[in-house]
């Protein structure tokens, strides 16, 4: 049970955004660094696109790919593992279901990736889940927390834009503020 918040080993983990907000408001601002960097159109060269519970690794060194994308996270959240020595990632898109297992093998599959790069530290952003009615969004990220809490290896939560962070009410309907996410290998 090592999941680091803010540079913070933490005993417990946090039961929803709210909580997790409230204890770590830096979490606010590295959001806020999300939205504001400009949006970029991307071809189709180097570029895999990935849809929900599906899981690519990629590493700098990969010649196939440089960019790996996901798109519509409303319920959903996409979170990205990466190890912060060699820049590998793997990102996934996951609606709750079979997020324990998803963990397991995004992890195995970063350390793989990064044998031979002993510094470094294994990180865990996560984006999507935006706050709505029924709240369906702060129940996968309250499975994907606790399946990271579990983790036997100390993982970094270094972005959490994710419920009230990335909702934004328009013409009186729920809207998820990030609409694509793109992770540079």
């Amino acid at each position: 049970m090592v999941l680091v918040l803010n540079g913070v080993l933490q005993d417990d983990c946090p039961m929803d955004t709210t909580s997790l907000f409230m204890q770590h408001p830096i979490y606010r601002d590295y959001a806020q660094q999300l939205f504001n960097i400009p949006t970029k159109s991307v071809g189709p060269v180097g570029l895999l696109y990935i849809g929900q519970r599906e899981m690519p690794a990629a590493a700098p060194h990969d010649k196939n790919i440089n960019i790996v994308g996901t798109d519509d996270a409303t319920t959903c959240i996409i979170f990205v593992v990466r190890h912060s020595g060699l820049g590998a990632v793997v990102l996934a898109h996951f609606d709750g279901t079979g997020v324990d297992e998803a963990v397991c093998t995004m992890v195995a599959r970063v350390q793989e990736l990064a044998l031979g790069y002993p510094e470094g530290r294994i990180e865990l952003q996560l984006i999507g889940g935006y706050r709505n009615p029924q709240s369906c969004g702060e129940e996968v990220f309250y499975n994907i927390m606790q399946s990271f809490h579990k983790h036997h290896l100390e993982i970094d939560l270094t972005q959490a834009c994710v419920g009230e962070l990335n909702t934004v009410l328009l013409l009186s309907k729920f809207r998820t503020t990030v609409q694509l996410l793109i992770t540079i290998s």
